[in-house]
């Protein structure tokens, strides 16, 4: 998209030219529409890397959400996906719900992966506070 320049982006420098030399595009698959052109997708010139978000992608496929990460049919689309990045040369990404994923996923060859969302973050962080305060689980 387009976007002014503003004020509130001085943390990311006033030259927007060395900006866009920083700027990374991913494209992200999530649905079996993707995946069915996921080389295609990974042929498109300026990509730095595909993202796979999949909890969309499970339900894309008929499953739940968390089922991204305990059907292996899910997991083998998963793995597909990285290995098309990869040998595109682009950056395999992925969003994974805890570092233990986020492990499993850097294990399987994904080279970013995000853990959490500000939300899952702040209640995770809330959630371990009020245990801490009540001196146990909460």
């Amino acid at each position: 998209g387009v976007r002014s320049f503003g004020p509130l982006r001085a943390s990311l420098g006033i030259d927007p030219a060395a900006l866009q030399a920083r700027a990374s595009v991913f494209a992200m698959i999530e649905t079996t529409r993707g995946l069915a052109a996921v080389d295609e997708i990974c042929g498109v010139d300026g990509l730095t890397g595909i993202y796979v978000g999949p909890a969309d992608l499970a339900i894309s496929m008929g499953h739940g959400p968390l089922d991204a990460w305990t059907r292996h049919d899910v997991l083998d689309v998963i793995g597909h996906i990285q290995r098309a990045a990869a040998g595109a040369g682009l950056i395999a990404a992925i969003h994974a719900n805890t570092g233990s994923i986020g492990n499993a996923m850097a294990q399987k060859g994904f080279r970013m992966i995000t853990l959490a969302s500000e939300s899952q973050a702040l209640r995770r962080g809330a959630a371990a506070h009020l245990a801490e305060a009540a001196g146990g689980d909460f």
